[in-house]
């Protein structure tokens, strides 16, 4: 189920002016549908949170090959006032 997961090195990290949000859904053969939805926005001008969620459903091809998967990420990006550093948690 690795291919399902969010991976951390693959995470996006933004720094917005604004709250920013985005949606996705793709609809494949058989009912095979991927929905993702994702919100960010700046708490400081320097520290942004993320929250991102991802639902894979299929029915499959053969007679128990049903799959139904949530995914939910939460990442935060943080610099500091002289950028010397930068904090970046998923």
């Amino acid at each position: 189920f690795d291919a399902y997961r969010y991976i951390p090195d693959s995470l996006a990290y933004w720094n917005t002016t604004r709250p920013y949000s985005f949606f996705n859904f793709m609809l494949g053969t058989r009912s095979e549908s991927r929905a993702e939805l994702g919100v960010t926005q700046n708490i400081r001008p320097a520290w942004n949170v993320a929250l991102l969620y991802r639902k894979t459903t299929s029915p499959g091809f053969f007679k128990i090959q049903r799959t139904n998967h949530d995914n939910a990420a939460l990442t935060t990006d943080y610099t500091s006032p002289g950028q010397h550093y930068a904090l970046r948690i998923a």
